[in-house]
């Protein structure tokens, strides 16, 4: 799917903002959640861990989110491995070789059972 121009560029300018891996895990074994912002891709407490992330889309009546997997976190077009829009329940496989993840929107992502 090719998305509109002003998604791209919502993309692009997640990524030339600060990082910001705002990943929040709660008391016990909550998972941690994802939300709105770049996420370095790594095992830290403050990156996002490759693997499968789902969310239930951004909710009766609020825009779509976007999801952009990036190969480099310096704000660039060519960083941008692929990138959607979504608008309903949806999978997202973040993987090893990812440098991060563009969130953007209401969608909270949280690891796949």
């Amino acid at each position: 799917m090719r998305l509109p121009i002003g998604l791209l560029a919502a993309v692009l300018v997640l990524t030339a903002l600060a990082l910001d891996a705002r990943g929040r895990s709660g008391e016990g074994d909550a998972l941690p959640v994802f939300e709105s912002g770049v996420h370095a891709v790594g095992d830290g407490t403050d990156q996002i861990a490759a693997g499968r992330y789902t969310t239930a889309g951004p909710g009766a009546g609020a825009d779509p989110c976007v999801v952009a997997r990036l190969s480099g976190l310096g704000g660039r077009t060519d960083d941008v491995i692929t990138a959607h829009a979504v608008d309903g329940p949806a999978t997202l496989r973040v993987r090893d070789a990812d440098a991060g993840v563009a969130l953007q929107g209401p969608c909270l992502w949280t690891p796949a059972p």
